[in-house]
C-alpha cells in the first residue's frame, strides 16, 4: 500500500478498505525520522502500532524543491533575471517610441521569447516567438470579472490552466495550476527592507517558483511582467 507523504505537514490518510483489521494510519514526520502509526480498533481501546524509520524511505517521501528568479531592478520592464547563482537567464528591456512603447523579454541565449506593445486606451497587445502578428494580451490573460477578485487565468501551449492570485496591491501574487488551486507554484516576493541589520539592507524582488513551476518558466516570467506592467500602469506607478 502507497502513502503519498508531505515531509512539511501530518497527514491523516484513510484507508479504502480494511487491511488485516487497520482501519486508519496517519504518518508524522520530523526533520530527522518519520513514524507511520497504525490504529487497530478493539472492543475497548484503540491499539496503537508505531515504526520509527530514521530516513524517510524514496518511496514514501516527496520533496518540494524551489529556487528562485531575482530580478536586478525593481522595474520588471526594465531589468535583468538572474538565477541563485547569479547567471542571467532573462533580460527585458523596454524601447519607447513615439507612436508606442516595446518591452521584449529574451531568455538565456539572447532569443526574444515574446514582445509587449503598449497602448493607451486600448488592451496592450503581446506577440509570442513564432508568431506573425499581435494579439490583445485580455485574450491570453483572462481577468476575473467578479467584484474583488483578483484572480488571472490563462493558458500554456499544452492548453494547461493557470491562475494568477492576488493581482491588486497589497495582496500576495501566486500562480496556481487549475488541477491543484491549493498550492502555489510561483511566488512573487517584493523588494523589501530588512531592518534587522545595520545598515538596512534592500532585498531585490525575486520569483519562487516550485518544481512545477519551473516547467512553464519562460511563460511565467512573461506573464508576470505583463500582470506588473499593467498593475502599475492602472495605480500611475510607472517609472521609466
Amino acid at each position: 500500500m502507497a502513502f503519498k507523504l508531505s515531509l512539511k505537514r501530518v497527514q491523516l490518510i484513510k484507508l479504502k478498505s480494511k487491511v488485516n483489521g487497520i482501519e486508519r494510519a496517519f504518518i508524522a514526520t520530523g526533520k530527522e525520522h518519520v513514524q507511520l502509526v497504525l490504529m487497530t480498533p478493539t472492543s475497548d481501546k484503540t491499539r496503537r502500532l508505531l515504526i520509527t524509520l530514521s530516513k524517510p524511505p524514496s518511496s514514501l517521501a516527496t520533496v518540494t524543491m524551489s529556487t528562485s528568479l531575482i530580478l536586478e531592478s525593481d522595474c520588471p520592464w526594465k531589468t535583468a533575471i538572474v538565477d541563485e547563482q547569479g547567471t542571467t537567464v532573462y533580460d527585458v528591456k523596454t524601447a519607447f517610441h513615439e507612436d508606442s512603447n516595446y518591452t521584449a523579454i529574451r531568455n538565456e541565449r539572447y532569443e526574444i521569447i515574446a514582445t509587449l506593445r503598449w497602448r493607451d486606451l486600448l488592451p496592450d497587445q503581446i506577440m509570442f516567438d513564432g508568431d506573425a502578428e499581435f494579439v490583445s494580451l485580455n485574450s491570453w490573460l483572462k481577468r476575473n470579472k467578479m467584484p474583488m477578485a483578483h484572480n488571472v487565468k490563462w493558458k500554456d501551449n499544452a492548453g494547461r490552466g493557470y491562475i494568477w492570485q492576488g493581482n491588486a496591491p497589497g495582496l500576495p501574487l501566486q500562480l496556481y495550476s487549475e488541477d491543484d488551486k491549493r498550492t502555489p507554484i510561483v511566488t512573487y516576493h517584493p523588494s523589501a527592507l530588512k531592518t534587522n541589520s545595520r545598515p538596512s539592507i534592500r532585498t531585490p524582488p525575486r520569483l519562487e517558483l516550485s518544481r512545477r513551476g519551473q516547467e512553464i518558466r519562460d511563460m511565467v516570467v512573461i506573464s508576470f511582467v505583463c500582470l506588473e506592467k499593467r498593475r502599475r500602469t492602472e495605480e500611475n506607478k510607472i517609472q521609466f
